[in-house]
């Protein structure tokens, strides 16, 4: 079994460690497509927490189906994850890595620690970091939303500066988002790509910041659902197919679940 290997590997790595005074996680990697089954939150925990290493780096893998951008939005997997992360939060020290929007689900279940980068394969795990590059791939620059939790794309963030959608928007924490908003409104051409990760990273360290409890989750979860029906409202609809709102639902319905397990 896979997660017994790692948790032997793991203390084995940390004897040695300790021996030279050094500190040591244990690595998990969790298929998300293995988790629609409630009771395997248990099954796992009861395996990973039996580690002798106190902290985990614990890593979801999306299914292949599921596009880099796109929000995994199965209900059932996410619950369960999020009780995973319940249970593993209670006895060791929990760092979920390459997560993005979703960071809202993990903090509220209590991961200790959580990190993102500026490129998309760590935002989401992904076994292609490891794999020859590809020729022909190209970095975009995408709009980082706060309340739809989500990245848009720049003829969206146009459509809903037209709307009025960022007339109560506080740029204070999150200067970068002005700026890009000023080069879009001003169709000058600029390129944005470096502030849009500025923007994204501002935002992820903000939230990791703010989102401390399971209730300022739910909150973050909330508004988003709120801010995705008034897009609904407004007649707003978005270029990628996966940008219909329904993630915020999916992600609202998946931690109150997960939370109450």
């Amino acid at each position: 079994d896979y997660f017994r290997f790692v948790v032997d590997l793991g203390d084995d790595a940390k004897s040695v460690a300790a021996a030279a005074g050094l500190d040591c996680a244990l690595t998990a990697i969790v298929p998300l497509d293995s988790l629609q089954n409630a009771r395997r939150a248990m099954e796992l925990a009861s395996i990973l927490s039996s580690s002798a290493c106190e902290r985990i780096y614990l890593n979801f893998l999306a299914p292949d189906r599921v596009q880099q951008r796109e929000p995994f939005q199965d209900q059932a997997a996410l619950a369960t994850a999020v009780h995973l992360i319940r249970l593993l939060s209670a006895d060791q020290r929990v760092h979920v890595a390459c997560t993005s929007h979703d960071v809202v689900l993990w903090l509220g279940a209590g991961a200790h620690d959580v990190s993102t980068g500026k490129y998309m394969n760590v935002r989401r795990f992904s076994p292609s970091r490891w794999m020859d590059e590809q020729a022909g791939g190209r970095n975009n620059s995408y709009w980082c939303d706060d309340r739809l939790l989500t990245l848009i794309r720049d003829q969206e963030v146009l459509r809903l500066d037209r709307e009025g959608w960022f007339a109560d928007y506080d740029f204070a924490d999150n200067p970068a988002s002005q700026a890009i908003l000023d080069n879009l409104r001003a169709q000058t051409g600029d390129p944005w790509l470096r502030l849009s990760w500025i923007q994204y990273m501002r935002w992820f360290a903000n939230t990791a910041s703010s989102v401390t409890s399971a209730d300022e989750a739910w909150a973050v979860l909330q508004n988003s659902v709120s801010a995705w029906r008034e897009t609904q409202r407004l007649r707003i609809l978005f270029v990628d197919p996966f940008n219909d709102g329904n993630h915020a639902v999916a992600w609202a319905n998946a931690f109150s679940e997960g939370m109450g397990r």
